[in-house]
């Protein structure tokens, strides 16, 4: 490595998979389009990625059949995935595949873990390896590949790999070599521990019960009203506003942790935030 590339600050991806149709889940649309308080789980997880990455490229990956949700922002590059049905490490090596040559490392998370705390994914991301995959230790069983993160240089391992017939993301991490960490070691970082300290943003929705029950599971936020305090629960600023029965919510000023945004009803809000309206 010569020392400008060392002294280049290294550019960070991120990739959704949101391939599955989920069939599991019961009658409706694939996965990624199913409802999460006012937004979908594809479009949510998106944009909680993109809390995370500091400007780097977002890929949503998807199969080309299955509509892009709608509140998946602009800017983010859609990737196809070349063996829609056959798992999500087709999306992966894709996604690797397409930033070879603009990115460092990848950053892989699924569409169905709509609690996923930003602070997992920096805590996750502060893991530098250039020649394995870092991913999250189990309780019960080997580590899976969501979320993962994938030095983009291991690219031609991982195209091989597939193209030589295999299909599962967790093997093929333990082929090309990967570092576990371990659960206990991310509640070593306060914010983990304060935002998710029992890691259940770490849990997928698999099927009709694990959507029933996470819908009934939004993160708890801090609301600002009038000069006084409470607290709340809620996925987006389209929720806060539903049940506070505002009238016309855009006409209202919203600030999330101290920054001002424009009314988004779909901007995701997670376990801690601030939210103010003025």
């Amino acid at each position: 490595m010569t020392m400008e590339e060392q002294e280049r600050a290294a550019v960070i991806a991120g990739v959704v998979i949101a391939g599955g149709q989920g069939e599991r889940l019961g009658d409706g649309p694939a996965k990624a389009l199913r409802p999460i308080g006012q937004s979908t789980l594809g479009a949510r997880a998106t944009r909680i990625l993109m809390r995370v990455l500091g400007g780097g490229p977002t890929l949503y990956s998807t199969d080309p059949d299955i509509d892009l949700p709608e509140g998946v922002p602009t800017g983010v590059e859609v990737v196809d995935d070349p063996f829609p049905d056959q798992g999500p490490l087709a999306g992966i090596t894709a996604s690797l595949e397409s930033l070879v040559g603009r990115a460092d490392r990848l950053v892989v998370i699924p569409c169905d873990m709509p609690l996923l705390h930003p602070a997992v994914l920096r805590r996750l991301m502060t893991v530098e390896a250039e020649d394995r995959v870092i991913t999250i230790g189990r309780p019960d069983g080997p580590p899976g590949p969501f979320p993962s993160v994938w030095p983009v240089s291991l690219t031609g391992q991982a195209l091989a790999i597939f193209s030589g017939g295999e299909r599962s993301p967790t093997r093929a991490m333990q082929e090309i070599g990967m570092e576990i960490l371990p659960r206990d070691l991310l509640l070593d970082d306060v914010e983990t521990t304060l935002s998710d300290p029992d890691l259940i943003g770490l849990d997928d929705v698999d099927d009709a019960q694990d959507m029933e029950a996470i819908q009934r599971s939004a993160p708890r936020v801090r609301l600002l009203l009038e000069g006084r305090r409470s607290a709340t629960t809620a996925w987006d600023l389209g929720s806060i506003a539903q049940t506070l029965s505002l009238p016309n919510p855009a006409d209202s000023g919203w600030v999330v942790n101290g920054r001002p945004v424009g009314w988004d009803p779909e901007l995701p809000l997670v376990e801690r935030d601030a939210v103010s309206i003025l």
